[in-house]
């Protein structure tokens, strides 16, 4: 099966998690719920949403910014939710733009347990700083055109990484894995089976939503 860890669009083929903020909730196999820092502007309690075992991950959240939410009330709102995945045991879709180094703050203030993903990850400057905190990393349509982000999938582990078509609608998230394992130099049956594994083992609801 070819997983879609992260869209802002329902009805792509395959298992997918559709994300959602708390106002816009709606009928989804499978969703993640949270409060993106552009949207930050109040806090929304959304915690009895959590329990539905269709809710796979808090997120995606983070720091931003670009962002014309106060930062401090954007970390404010950030912090809240990295409580809510730890609470709920619920691993947590990181949305990072300009910000790497408070969210790394806030991540070694907090000692999170549970699993952050930097989804459609980019900074490959970054990279070894991600990996090193052990972020999962998240892979979309940037892959097809951005050479930079090519020659840094090489150095990822292929377990650290998960694939997505973000907020690309007409994206087809197998022409995302065969990308993958092209520059991985992986047999596409090789390489989706470790995506899969990744998948199962980061979104531990899925088995049982």
């Amino acid at each position: 099966m070819l997983f879609n860890f992260h869209t802002h669009f329902q009805g792509n083929k395959g298992p997918e998690i559709l994300n959602l903020t708390p106002d816009e909730l709606q009928e989804a196999p499978f969703y993640s719920l949270g409060i993106h820092p552009w949207k930050a502007d109040k806090w929304i309690d959304f915690e009895d949403l959590i329990s539905d075992k269709r809710c796979l991950a808090i997120g995606e959240t983070g720091l931003d910014k670009l962002s014309e939410t106060p930062f401090e009330q954007q970390q404010d709102i950030f912090r809240r939710q990295v409580d809510l995945s730890e609470k709920y045991e619920l691993p947590l879709i990181l949305h990072c733009v300009k910000a790497w180094n408070e969210v790394r703050k806030i991540k070694t203030e907090m000692q999170p347990k549970q699993t952050w993903i930097y989804h459609g990850f980019r900074k490959t400057a970054l990279l070894e700083e991600v990996l090193r905190e052990g972020l999962m990393i998240g892979i979309g349509p940037a892959i097809f055109h951005d050479e930079k982000l090519q020659e840094a999938l090489k150095q990822i582990p292929a377990e650290r990484i998960l694939l997505e078509t973000d907020d690309m609608e007409d994206a087809d998230i197998s022409t995302i894995y065969a990308k993958a394992a092209e520059i991985k130099q992986l047999s596409l049956p090789l390489f989706t089976k470790q995506a899969g594994q990744n998948f199962r083992e980061t979104f531990k609801r899925w088995g049982i939503g």
